[in-house]
């Protein structure tokens, strides 16, 4: 049984989402869950030089 591009597989990345998060925020301390969210998922995310760790969130790619 494979788990790839499964819902289950996306779930398991949550903790890279809030890994990702805190080096976001350790570069930019006014950076909220809320923005890194809507900078990731809603909105245009900024051109930071991090589009592999990016890519490793969950629902993205």
């Amino acid at each position: 049984m494979t788990v790839e591009n499964t819902s289950l597989e996306q779930f398991l990345k949550l903790p890279v989402l809030f890994e990702h998060f805190k080096e976001h925020q350790e570069r930019d301390p006014k950076v909220s869950l809320l923005d890194f969210l809507a900078m990731h998922y809603w909105g245009q995310d900024l051109d930071d030089n991090d589009n592999a760790r990016d890519n490793q969130l969950p629902f993205k790619k």
